[in-house]
Parts: C-alpha cells; sequence; structure tokens
C-alpha cells in the first residue's frame, strides 16, 4: 500500500507501509504489525553521512578539531578559499570517508570520519588534494610523479599522500611514498 505520509505533509515524501513479516528475521518483531514508523522517521532524519550537512546541522566541535589538524600544514589554506564540512558529496553515488570538491574549494568530512582513529590522516589527505588544485592545477598536479610511472587520477591520489606524509600522516590509503618521490614533492611545495 502507497500513501502520502501524514508524518510529512509538506515534503510529498510517500512513505510505503510493510508487512512485518516480510523483513529478515533477526529484526522482525514477535507480533505481526505493520513497519511504517521507521520509515518515515529515516526520512524526517536521514543519517547525516548519506547527504551534505546544512548550516544548523553543523558541529562546530568537529570542524574545530578538524581545522586545528589543518593549521599544522604549512600549506595556508584559508588563504586559498579552502573550506570544511561536515557532510557527504552531492557529486558522487556514495559517501567516501572524506573528499574534495575543486569547484567549492571545500573538504567534506563524513560524520563517520569524525571518531575514527584515522581522521587526521583523512584530513591530511584532503588537504593534499586541495594543496594540487589550488596551487599546481590541472594537468600539472596530476603529473607530479609521472617520473615514477603515475599520472592522472591515480597520480593525484598517490601524490596526495605523499603530500600527507610530509605534513605527518601516520598512515596513508594508497601507497608508501618511496624518500624520491617525496623529496621531489618537498621541491615543489617551496620552504616551510
Amino acid at each position: 500500500m502507497r500513501r502520502t505520509s501524514p508524518l510529512l505533509p509538506a515534503t510529498g515524501v510517500v512513505a510505503t507501509a510493510r508487512d512485518a513479516s516480510s523483513l529478515p528475521a533477526r529484526v522482525r518483531p514477535r507480533r505481526r504489525v505493520t513497519v511504517v514508523i521507521a520509515i518515515a522517521l529515516s526520512l524526517i532524519h536521514p543519517p547525516s553521512a548519506t547527504r551534505p550537512a546544512t548550516g544548523a546541522e553543523i558541529d562546530e566541535a568537529p570542524l574545530a578539531r578538524i581545522e586545528r589538524i589543518a593549521d599544522r600544514v604549512p600549506f595556508d589554506w584559508r588563504a586559498h578559499g579552502v573550506t570544511f564540512a561536515i557532510g557527504c558529496s552531492t557529486l558522487q553515488a556514495h559517501c567516501p570517508p572524506a573528499a574534495y570538491e575543486t569547484a567549492s574549494r571545500t573538504i567534506l568530512i563524513a560524520q563517520r570520519s569524525l571518531d575514527a582513529d584515522a581522521l587526521e590522516d583523512l584530513v591530511l589527505h584532503e588537504l593534499a588534494h586541495a594543496w594540487q588544485f589550488t596551487t599546481r592545477g590541472w594537468p600539472d598536479a596530476a603529473d607530479d610523479l609521472s617520473a615514477w610511472g603515475y599520472g592522472d587520477i591515480q597520480g593525484l591520489e598517490l601524490a596526495a599522500d605523499c603530500l600527507a606524509t610530509i605534513w605527518g600522516t601516520r598512515r596513508t590509503g594508497y601507497w608508501i611514498c618511496p624518500p624520491d618521490a617525496i623529496e621531489h614533492l618537498r621541491t615543489l611545495l617551496g620552504p616551510d
């Protein structure tokens, strides 16, 4: 049965009522009930990791923590117009732990990453992408590791790991940057 939910009249969201017997056994209630409240509540309050945060939803404490991590880096991200937000990119089908949106110069950190042990590593890696695009530009940044046989998107990701290593990351997501590649990127960064 499909009907407009009385809980969401202004949104026009349609909720579907399902018989609980169609649910997996581990979540099925003991009595026969119609499951519509959980669906409606998930529409009213979807998990923040599945959509971008709005101004009213941004928690300042995590943003302050993220900015403290970013402020340890010699790259003046504020002067380059880079900002941080808690949420997910609307440009991607899934929600990665973190992403840099080049058009808005925004580093998005997924809600689930805020408590992650790797938050610092994620911030440094995405900040490296911000440096790549605001100072080097495309395609130069993509070719920074061409001497090692990497270019395009793979070159960007690997170079971001190298930059994050220079800036003090404990671990990287793509590779352990060789010392000669680190030295090459240090020359591109210039003096601290």
